[in-house]
């Protein structure tokens, strides 16, 4: 009967609070920022940890959805990581999906304390957009910058926080990143004497969630048909990894198909004050997912992209692929009302139409527990202009508008890219795919599947890609590197052609933001939007020798040494691009930050796949960088010291007589030092019991003595 009492007496109590989780604008946007200069250093300490989403952690009661209600609880559901209201293990910094938002000023020292309370996984973590001048084995990628960070390990990272923009960080070990270790890192610009006051800012990190762990949704994708694939409309492929729902800022809700409900769980708000103006940077955190980002009855004008600002575009909706970042500013010129924002995949498809999850713009004197009825713009009516898309062209009656990347302009005019000459230039061209040889079809870089080092190569490194394995019509499995000489222009032509293409893939470059100088993209029907075959509709500025196309090269051979006509001339910078299937980016850099820098697919499954490789930039200029000397070492162990076939024989061999080269003098000096040490311990030993002996006899003699008085 008293159970009865406490669960009825805290009904009440428990939905209150429920609501109060479900309409309380996200913490997520409210976190303190780091004191700005003249304070130049911001200091945290985070702990790496594994936790069950819909449950209360302290007391390890499960969340009831239906009721919304704790079986037995002493405590409100604070502290409960709801995610889409499914439960499954998550991984966590500091207790949270995401993790905390770091917030801080350019040229800030950064210091991070990370504690990794995993049980037995190894961990590092990645600051996803930062250039790492100077520090580039701060990076953390696992044994490309440094060694893992064990299971109750602590690291520290240290690092001036450069340059000015919206970034984040997540894990770069396995598939931890979709398994909840991300989080934002915003980098603000200095404060200016008499600069107006910016307007307000949210963050709002975006991504597709699965209710299986990544590690088994890889393991379904690489070796059975486990999950079905679908397309983009234009006929691109979307992979075969399953889609169960999307996160804003942590939250969301699933759709359950065998009994067609939606999730009750909470979802993020962001208030807003009519008339204002607010900055919102969106970040993709998720798996896999192309994302469509929009706000019912909103322009959004989208102003920065990967940390960069851009000349302003007025659009309904942007695109955002894994990895990418976009800033836009939001005018809150509506009535007070809530309104629907929406983050939806670009499948399509009858079956897909749920593939979609949402957050509240909360307009302040509007109902605080009243979910938004607002509809999405008629874009087929009202025309759409879409930033982003991974191909050129809609069909002709969706009235949708495709801006591509290479027609953003870089916001600040002084800021071009490096002049090509060729005596002091390089063009490499890199094919991005699955390559078809021999049967298999790997993740791969011009046909070579990236195999990471065991050993830190800041510290040694024997490439291993020159092989017979290697080649034009071959895929390979090897440590793929490309060697960029000190402060070269290098044009990199990234490419998704040949048969290993079909999905489109986002690339992330490591230690640089490159200038976006040209796009192209596949023969695509421009009614239909269809391209019907991506192999034999590749876009023909490229030629490829083989199938495979591991050796892509211009078609028109004067394209070569930067002629390539019809450039931007003032490109955006970007340090994530997605390459459209059957098409090709061509980007630049100046190779003037030394390091080792990972460039891969931003698609976590692509990445387990081999998409990958390492660029060794200006490596006699890195050898002049000092290395802090207390940074873990790590390497295999192929070579023991000791002979473990001379100890391990049937019959004893002396020591003397033995031939362990080297070894056996070990032996010899560490038998020696315990025959010291054993003699020593000896004598002190002998010595102390004559004294005591003695001490004995003088007490004795003391006694008589006495009793003869």
């Amino acid at each position: 009967m008293k159970m009865i009492y406490q669960r009825s007496g805290v009904m009440y109590f428990l939905i209150a609070a429920f609501w109060l989780i479900v309409t309380t604008n996200g913490q997520y946007t409210k976190q303190q920022e780091c004191k700005p200069p003249p304070n130049e250093v911001c200091e945290y300490w985070w702990y790496v940890s594994t936790r069950m989403s819909m449950e209360y952690q302290y007391q390890h009661l499960k969340w009831n959805e239906q009721q919304h209600q704790f079986y037995n609880i002493s405590n409100i559901p604070v502290n409960v990581v709801t995610l889409d209201g499914f439960q499954r293990m998550v991984m966590t910094i500091n207790d949270t999906v995401p993790g905390p938002p770091l917030i801080v000023y350019e040229g800030q020292r950064v210091i991070i304390r990370l504690h990794n309370h995993l049980l037995s996984d190894t961990v590092t973590i990645h600051w996803h957009g930062l250039h790492q001048r100077g520090t580039p084995w701060m990076d953390g990628v696992g044994y490309v910058s440094q060694c893992p960070i064990g299971a109750g390990e602590i690291y520290v990272y240290n690092f001036t926080a450069s340059p000015k923009g919206t970034y984040w960080y997540h894990s770069h070990m396995g598939a931890q990143r979709t398994n909840g270790l991300y989080g934002a890192f915003v980098i603000k610009e200095r404060p200016k004497p008499g600069a107006s006051e910016p307007p307000e800012e949210r963050i709002m990190a975006v991504g597709d969630w699965t209710h299986d762990r990544s590690e088994e949704v890889y393991k379904k994708m690489m070796s059975t048909n486990y999950y079905n694939s679908s397309k983009s409309p234009d006929n691109a492929i979307i992979d075969a990894v399953p889609w169960d729902s999307a996160l804003i800022n942590g939250r969301g809700r699933y759709y359950d198909k065998k009994t067609g409900l939606w999730s009750k769980a909470p979802l993020e708000k962001f208030e807003v004050e009519q008339n204002k103006k607010y900055r919102f940077r969106v970040i993709n955190v998720g798996t896999m997912y192309q994302l469509r980002v929009s706000v019912d009855d909103h322009k959004l004008s989208v102003m920065a992209t990967d940390g960069f600002d851009i000349k302003p575009w007025e659009v309904q909706s942007f695109i955002i692929n894994p990895g990418e970042r976009y800033d836009f500013m939001l005018t809150a010129n509506q009535k007070v009302d809530n309104y629907w924002i929406r983050v939806k995949s670009i499948q399509v498809g009858e079956e897909y139409k749920r593939n979609y999850a949402l957050a509240i713009l909360h307009y302040k004197g509007s109902g605080v527990h009243d979910e938004p009825t607002t509809q999405e713009q008629d874009c087929v009516r009202d025309g759409c202009k879409v930033i982003n898309c991974p191909f050129k062209y809609y069909k002709s009656d969706e009235n949708t508008e495709c801006i591509t990347i290479d027609e953003l302009e870089n916001a600040n005019a002084a800021d071009v890219p490096p002049e090509y000459i060729q005596d002091d230039s390089m063009e490499h061209f890199l094919n991005f795919g699955f390559p078809e040889s021999d049967g298999q079809s790997p993740g791969a870089v011009n046909g070579k599947k990236f195999k990471f080092p065991a050993v830190d190569p800041l510290i040694q490194w024997s490439p291993n890609c020159a092989r017979k394995e290697c080649g034009p019509s071959k895929t390979c499995y090897c440590q793929h590197e490309l060697i960029l000489p000190y402060n070269k222009t290098v044009q990199i032509v990234m490419t998704n052609v040949g048969n290993g293409a079909g999905l489109s893939h986002p690339i992330h470059m490591h230690g640089h933001q490159f200038y976006v100088m040209k796009m192209g993209y596949a023969n695509q029907n421009k009614t239909t939007g269809i391209v019907s075959n991506y192999y034999l509709q590749n876009n023909t500025d490229i030629y490829c020798s083989t199938a495979q196309c591991n050796d892509p090269a211009w078609a028109n051979s004067t394209w070569r040494h930067g002629h390539v006509p019809d450039m931007n001339k003032y490109p955006p910078r970007k340090d994530t691009l997605m390459i459209p299937t059957g098409g090709y980016a061509v980007v630049r850099i100046r190779a003037n930050n030394p390091g080792w820098w990972f460039m891969h697919c931003h698609i976590e499954m692509h990445l387990l796949a081999g998409m990958a490789l390492m660029i060794n930039e200006a490596p006699n200029e890195l050898l002049k960088i000092t290395r802090p000397t207390d940074l873990p070492k790590c390497e295999n162990l192929v070579k023991l010291t000791w002979n473990i076939t001379a100890a391990s024989t049937t019959q004893a061999t002396p020591l003397a007589e033995s031939s362990q080269g080297e070894n056996g003098d070990d032996w010899k000096d560490a038998t020696i030092i315990v025959a010291v040490i054993a003699g020593v311990v000896l004598i002190i030993l002998i010595v102390f019991i004559v004294y005591t002996c003695c001490c004995r006899r003088t007490k004795g003699k003391e006694s008589q003595s006495h009793e003869m008085r």
